[in-house]
């Protein structure tokens, strides 16, 4: 049992129960679900494909700390929509990378957009590039035939 000293940031010590028999209880109210999913974030790639129960254990493996089923879920959650949100600030950033390309003049590039309608949001489409000088060590170095095999991408935004 301990108590505050006067005003001050001092404690003292009334009360000491040297020998402890309790268990240790890994449930902690401030793993909040904002928490767990910067650690998400931080720590794994492949936030998609992992499930609660998986989250759950990594949790308590990493940090000693129990969480429940449903705040994994939601911190999961959060994780992916951060997650897309700094896909789609990416994409944005292509006009800005267009603009400082044709400012240095390095090589061709081309960016497309499709807008069926006026009202609706432009959706990328492709985005060309090619530096002039690996345009030259590629014709040097390498063979003139090229194949291209099926590549998709695997994202939210389609391949």
């Amino acid at each position: 049992m301990v108590s505050k000293v006067g005003g001050s940031h001092t404690f003292r010590v009334k009360t000491l129960v040297g020998r402890h028999r309790c268990g240790r209880v890994f449930i902690n109210k401030n793993t909040n679900k904002d928490w767990i999913g910067k650690v998400l974030m931080d720590r794994f790639v492949d936030v998609g494909n992992m499930i609660v129960n998986q989250i759950i254990d990594e949790v308590k493996k990493t940090y000693n700390i129990g969480i429940t089923p449903w705040r994994a879920g939601k911190a999961k959650q959060i994780a992916m929509d951060c997650m897309v949100r700094d896909g789609q600030c990416q994409y944005g950033l292509l006009y800005d990378y267009v603009v400082e390309l044709t400012r240095v003049r390095t090589g061709t590039f081309k960016i497309k957009v499709n807008q069926p309608r006026p009202t609706l949001q432009p959706r990328f489409e492709y985005f060309y590039l090619y530096l002039y000088g690996c345009k030259q060590g590629f014709l040097v170095g390498c063979r003139s035939f090229i194949s291209v095999d099926d590549y998709h991408l695997e994202t939210s935004f389609g391949g």
